[in-house]
């Protein structure tokens, strides 16, 4: 029974990816794995200095799986292999995963993420794809936007288009990662077997490594052991180097508490004793833990311990990719549990993950009746449809991502009364909030505010050169204002009888 499999559990963390691994042994009978790949490819485009797939919401992410040797000695199909996808951002990591599921469906919002998939096959056959990096773009507002609020059909309406890129996106990424997957010890079986509780580190910057034995802060584990003399604790980087945090010492002395019976036990609740804190550090600490053994079945003390090597033989080990703290136990009759482990870089090698969406001259209007072809954040036009007319302004990202914000222009149709621009009548301020002037070098005998609709919605009686009427609860809009003279003392429109001017005006 020479051959192997490869049992891989995977653990959601928060900013992390951790993996617990164990070698078992498998069935002679069972059919060898089928060598396959996968990857991931998707809609978003790469970008070669940013080392990332630049994206919009919606974009989407596909497994590219190659059964290259199918059907000879099992049938591997997209809809007989499990896919589990898990996305780090923001929030933290999700796990999708389902049979057949090649696709990934959930939205991809505003942010950075790091995307993997791992592929099981109908024989239990696993392979993992690299990591896909991926930045989603982060909308604008467009704050400032306006365009007439209303004019009458024939006049121009003045469009000025303002984008206001979104603020720096940045995340922070954690330089710790915990696995709380609870395994056991292989006793009872074979002695000699390595057992790793992994982490999968993917936010660093793409060539970062080791450069000092302080770049690794602390190795953490709560456990228990039965024989320290029995076990080996190693830290392996990504490229298989490894550092011995505890080599086979301190005798009969024990980790934490274990449940010490004569023969293994079961790895439930009921025998899993209790587990002790324990740090390995290059800073301040205990010394090595084979300098505070006490006695034989005595726990060894929680705390933070010198490892017996050191952490600069990990120097040029690359920080992204998998970490390992790997459990070596070499005597089938010795027992215990590992509840948790930990790995925490040094602050200062923190990532942090940023990137600001710009906008260039690829900006437009779009609507009835625009004067100006082409790029343009401020533009005209003149509307032939009478009512509400609809103008869009569009702009697009450095990510190729396109937002636009709509507004509407009310075109009101004439009114069919002569317009008088005599300079001696003025209708000021104009626009007009609340108190509407209006001065005249001749005598006013009444006014009158007409809304777009031909509506009379104010009259006002006037002895005199000036009159003033509060506007203050009219709608916003443009109105009319028709300015009487019963003297008839100009040659004028005349209307039932009347003298009368006409003026526009804008009310806020």
């Amino acid at each position: 029974m020479n051959s192997k499999k490869i049992f891989v559990m995977l653990v959601s963390v928060l900013l992390g990816t951790a993996v617990f691994s164990q070698e078992t042994l498998w069935d002679e009978n069972e059919m060898p794995c089928q060598e396959y790949s996968v990857g991931i490819t998707t809609d978003a485009q790469y970008n070669e200095s940013e080392n990332a797939y630049l994206g919009c919401h919606g974009t989407t992410v596909s497994a590219q799986i190659n059964f290259q040797h199918n059907n000879e000695n099992y049938e591997q199909t997209i809809n007989n292999t499990n896919f589990s996808w898990k996305v780090l951002g923001s929030n933290g990591t999700q796990v999708f995963s389902g049979l057949g599921m090649d696709e990934l469906s959930e939205p991809f919002e505003q942010g950075v993420y790091f995307v993997t998939l791992a592929a099981t096959d109908a024989n239990g056959c696993q392979v993992l794809s690299d990591t896909l990096v991926l930045y989603i773009s982060v909308p604008p507002t467009f704050t400032g936007t306006t365009v007439t609020h209303s004019v009458y059909l024939g006049d121009t309406v003045e469009l000025n288009g303002i984008v206001i890129p979104a603020d720096e996106w940045q995340i922070d990424m954690s330089t710790v990662s915990v696995n709380n997957e609870r395994f056991c010890f292989n006793n009872g079986e074979n002695a000699n077997v390595e057992q790793s509780s992994c982490f999968d580190f993917v936010g660093f910057a793409p060539n970062l490594t080791i450069t000092s034995a302080d770049d690794i802060q602390s190795v953490g584990v709560n456990m228990n052991h039965s024989y320290t003399n029995d076990l080996d604790v190693y830290l392996q980087c990504p490229n298989g180097r490894r550092v011995s945090l505890f080599s086979q010492s301190c005798g009969g002395a024990y980790f934490g508490e274990p449940t010490d019976l004569d023969e293994p036990y079961p790895c439930d609740d009921g025998w899993v004793g209790i587990g002790y804190d324990y740090y390995w550090t290059e800073g301040e600490n205990n010394g090595l833990m084979s300098e505070n053994c006490t006695a034989n079945a005595v726990p060894l003390p929680s705390g933070s311990y010198q490892p017996v090597g050191n952490f600069s033989e990990l120097i040029g080990c690359p920080i992204n990719g998998e970490w390992c703290i790997v459990f070596v136990n070499h005597h089938f009759a010795s027992y215990g549990t590992v509840f948790r482990t930990e790995l925490n870089f040094a602050d200062n090698i923190r990532p942090t993950i940023s990137f600001q969406n710009n906008y260039g001259n690829e900006m437009w209007w779009e609507g009835e009746s625009i004067l100006n072809e082409g790029y343009a954040a401020n533009n005209f036009a003149v509307p032939t449809t009478v009512g509400q007319v609809e103008y869009t302004f569009s702009a697009t990202d450095n990510f190729g991502c396109t937002y636009d914000t709509t507004l509407y222009v009310n075109v009101l149709p004439a009114t069919g009364i002569d317009e008088v621009s005599d300079d001696d009548i003025l209708v000021f301020p104009n626009p007009v909030n609340n108190m509407l002037t209006i001065t005249s070098s001749e005598a006013i005998s009444e006014i009158e505010i007409v809304n777009d609709k031909g509506q009379i919605v104010r009259r006002m009686d006037v002895n005199g050169n000036t009159a003033a009427c509060n506007v203050s609860e009219l709608d916003s809009g443009v109105y009319v204002v028709r300015i009487y003279n019963r003297s008839q003392s100009r040659p004028l429109s005349v209307v039932e009888g009347s003298v009368v001017w006409q003026r526009k005006f804008v009310k806020e």
